[in-house]
């Protein structure tokens, strides 16, 4: 599991409190999963591989109002990302046959699923409410069913020359 974290630097000595150049961001992400793989070797001719992955990624990312900068930066603070997450499972199979050290043939399917959500957001003041409203009308969860099928052919004449089609 990896946990990133990005804290507010703190405002640097040299500039004055009335100049906020800097922009503080609060940015919290986790990531949790899994890979499972098997080869399965089929006689002397065929390798069966098979597996199974998921992962998940959890995000917060919100910029905390600077003082002195007006309305720009201030007085809320910026909620970009509000609970985000991004799950993907995905199952996979292929099958590659070596029929001599010159020729290959690999056939493979893959299915991806990916749920995605986020919570509502907001800007720093009413100047960015416009925006804010319109994204947290809508329905953010999304939901994605990928398939991949490989079909490749491999041909080696000589250790310096490889011709693949697929």
């Amino acid at each position: 599991m990896d946990v990133i974290r990005n804290e507010s630097f703190p405002m640097p000595m040299w500039m004055p409190m009335w100049m906020p150049m800097w922009m503080p961001m609060d940015t919290h992400g986790i990531n949790t999963g899994y890979t499972l793989k098997a080869t399965i070797p089929i006689l002397d001719l065929h390798t069966l591989r098979v597996g199974n992955e998921f992962h998940r990624f959890e995000l917060d990312d919100t910029w905390p109002q600077v003082p002195g900068s007006s309305m720009v930066m201030s007085p809320n603070t910026f909620v970009n990302i509000n609970n985000g997450e991004r799950n993907r499972l995905a199952f996979f199979a292929e099958w590659e046959t070596q029929y001599n050290e010159q020729w290959m043939t690999l056939f493979g399917a893959r299915n991806d699923t990916v749920w995605m959500d986020t919570g509502n957001v907001q800007g720093y003041s009413a100047m960015y409410a416009a925006d804010a409203n319109a994204f947290n009308s809508q329905d953010h969860a999304r939901t994605e069913i990928n398939f991949d099928l490989t079909a490749l052919t491999r041909y080696e004449p000589e250790k310096s020359s490889t011709y693949e089609i697929g």
